[in-house]
């Protein structure tokens, strides 16, 4: 029940409890009043009684028509007192016998008052005095009914006088309980609950969020009360994540590597973070209230008063600047964001600082080795580029205007082939697809140059980024040097450096390859092996320097005697061999073998001495057959130990199955 109703019922009780009380006051009134009344027909009717037993008396001594007719009028008085209504509503037994005993007097009397008139005689005598015996006797039972009627008046009287005082007294419990039952209903549902929620609403201004009315009403001041707990929890769950997410922005703010700081608009530090005390070794406390001119210093300040003023404008201001911190040049971020009140007023702004001295190191590092890479690449003897996706520069050194004289600068955003030319990109279109495919490919062409044909190599890298091929590095050298020396190494790795000969290596290829086309031609070879006869000697004797120069003449001879056609080679040492390709006959193989003799026994001019020098000869034919190089080389091996073995200075001929020795 709500409490305009409960306030409504209550006084409607009040009004009922009155109403009630007024009623049971004036039906006891009522009661007392009639009873008085009563009380006052009954004192009538008694002397009304008392008056009628005179009258009959004086009547029936006298016999006087006066006392007949007083006796009529008192008679009629009696009558009409007990014919009055009963204000209470109950009529007594003994009135009730007084109305029917009234009736018979009047009856009795005028029988007196008949006889009264008669002549005397006897019998009338004793009739007038049985009636005033009867008459005597009635009025006398009147009597004694008017007495029985008194009593009980007195006792109705008393009786209503009672009730009117229990109906006062209660009347007056009943409004006494009205008039308290109304304010108490209104202390409880009222005034005691709003004391209730005065109290925690206090509380809650004070700060205490834990305060409760914890009503459990259910009119609408228990409604608000709880619907005010709820709200109190929601603040107090509220002001808790707020507090414990204050918490965490402190412990955010104090650990992050960056000075934050709040200024009003006055320019006065209201927040400070602990990075104040870690970077500058001062404590927040000397920094909070104060001014930014007081903390930063004239000069400072001048500094910061372009982005302090752009920020209280409502702008959002980012700038660097240099402090000397403990002694140390320190390079600082700062970013000015302007606080904004509800009406988008500008309360302040807050200022963050990032120490920036390791990366702007870095950054002058990385430039200082920038410039120093783009130097190194600009001076390396290769060219250098970054080419995207569609085949653009993007990046190139400056080799490529010392090749092509195209400038670095202007080559950014150019056409590969825009730039080197339809003739030098075709050769390279292929390679350079295939990178931008996602390969790393190498090639290596002859291509003209302005400058002549030069050897290049290429090499390209592709450039990825998740899987995505986004262009490609070029590095291009030029290797025409490397290739001619590689080829002068060839040629060295197969000459032997004293006699300028074919060394073993080369030999072995052009013996294979001799053997191989006498096999598909069927024109026959002859291997010839040759030595010094006595070297060691000539060394030991003369030294190696004499020992070279006989190795050299001695080849220089052998080279004079054979065909151009013809190989000769060195082994080793005093070893050498001779690949006679092709022979018609075994005659034009021992036709060498002596020239070769003869020519060998002329004297070697050494040194200012004169030498005589002779050597041993094995000759191996091969008219293509199976026959393979290794065992050709040892027939010819078999043939120059005959030759040793029979004197030196001579040939020994070996066929394939049988040996000629013969000695020139």
């Amino acid at each position: 029940m709500n409490i305009r109703t409960r306030v409504l019922v209550s006084a409607a009780l009040a009004v009922a409890a009155t109403f009630c009380c007024g009623v049971l006051l004036w039906i006891g009134a009522s009661r007392s009043v009639a009873a008085d009344a009563e009380q006052e027909r009954v004192q009538a009717a008694s002397r009304a009684i008392a008056g009628l037993v005179t009258l009959t008396n004086e009547y029936a001594l006298h016999s006087e028509p006066r006392a007949a007719e007083q006796w009529q009028r008192q008679h009629e008085a009696l009558v009409l007192t007990l014919s009055a209504p009963v204000q209470s509503g109950e009529s007594s037994a003994a009135r009730l016998a007084l109305r029917t005993s009234i009736g018979e007097l009047r009856a009795l009397f005028r029988g007196l008052t008949e006889l009264t008139a008669q002549a005397a005689a006897p019998l009338t005598q004793r009739r007038r005095d049985l009636l005033v015996d009867q008459l005597l006797a009635r009025t006398q039972a009147l009597t004694d009914a008017a007495y029985r009627w008194s009593r009980e008046a007195a006792s109705a009287e008393q009786a209503a006088r009672h009730g009117l005082r229990i109906g006062g007294a209660g009347a007056l419990l009943l409004l006494l309980g009205a008039a308290l039952a109304q304010p108490i209903v209104v202390w409880r549902r009222v005034l005691r609950p709003l004391a209730g929620l005065e109290r925690a609403a206090a509380a809650v201004e004070r700060g205490d969020l834990t305060a409760r009315c914890a009503s459990t009403a259910r009119d609408e001041l228990g409604r608000v009360a709880r619907r005010f707990d709820a709200m109190t929890l929601a603040l107090g769950e509220r002001s808790a994540a707020l507090h414990h997410s204050e918490q965490r922005l402190r412990a955010i703010a104090d650990n992050l590597p960056a000075l934050i700081t709040q200024v009003d608009a006055g320019e006065h530090y209201t927040f400070v973070n602990d990075y104040i005390e870690r970077g500058f070794g001062v404590h927040r406390d000397a920094i909070t209230g104060k001014s930014m001119r007081e903390i930063c210093g004239a000069r400072q300040y001048a500094e910061y008063a372009p982005h302090i003023r752009a920020a209280l404008q409502g702008q959002q201001t980012a700038f660097e600047t240099r402090l000397v911190v403990r002694g140390a040049l320190r390079h600082f971020h700062s970013n000015y964001i302007p606080e904004l009140g509800n009406a988008g007023e500008v309360r302040g702004f807050y200022a963050i600082s990032f120490d920036v001295t390791e990366r702007k190191e870095s950054e002058m590092r990385q430039a200082a080795s920038e410039q120093r890479l783009r130097m190194i690449a600009d001076n390396l003897p290769v060219l250098i580029a970054y080419i995207d996706s569609g085949q653009r520069y993007r990046y190139s050194n400056a080799t490529y205007e010392k090749w092509f004289g195209v400038q670095a600068e202007p080559l950014e955003g150019r056409l590969v082939v825009d730039t080197v030319g339809a003739e030098l990109y075709a050769p390279h279109r292929p390679f350079i697809e295939r990178a931008l495919a996602g390969e790393r490919v190498e090639s290596e062409q002859l291509v003209p140059l302005p400058g002549g044909a030069r050897h290049l190599h290429a090499l390209y890298v592709p450039h990825q980024e998740n899987g995505v091929t986004l262009g490609l590095y070029s590095l291009i050298t030029d290797v025409t040097e490397i290739r001619r020396s590689e080829a002068e190494l060839m040629r060295l790795a197969r000459i032997d450096s004293l006699t300028g000969l074919p060394n073993r290596r080369q030999f072995d290829e052009r013996l294979v390859e001799a053997m191989a086309r006498s096999r598909r031609t069927r024109a026959p070879l002859a291997l010839v092996f040759l030595d010094i006869d006595h070297f060691k000697s000539i060394n030991d004797s003369l030294g190696h320097a004499a020992g070279d120069a006989v190795l050299k003449e001695f080849a220089r001879r052998l080279k004079s005697t054979v065909r151009a056609t013809d190989t000769v080679a060195r082994l080793a040492g005093d070893e050498f061999v001779i690949i006679l390709d092709p022979i018609h006959a075994d005659a034009d193989a021992e036709h060498v073998a002596r020239k070769i003799t003869l020519a060998v026994r002329a004297d070697f001019p050494i040194g200012g001495n004169t030498l005589k020098v002779t050597t041993s000869i094995g000759v191996a034919l091969f008219p293509g057959d199976t026959t393979s190089s290794g065992e050709l080389m040892a027939r010819a091996d078999t043939a120059l130990y005959e030759a040793k073995s029979a004197g030196r200075d001579g040939y020994s001929l070996a066929r394939s199955t049988r040996h000629l020795a013969r000695v020139v």
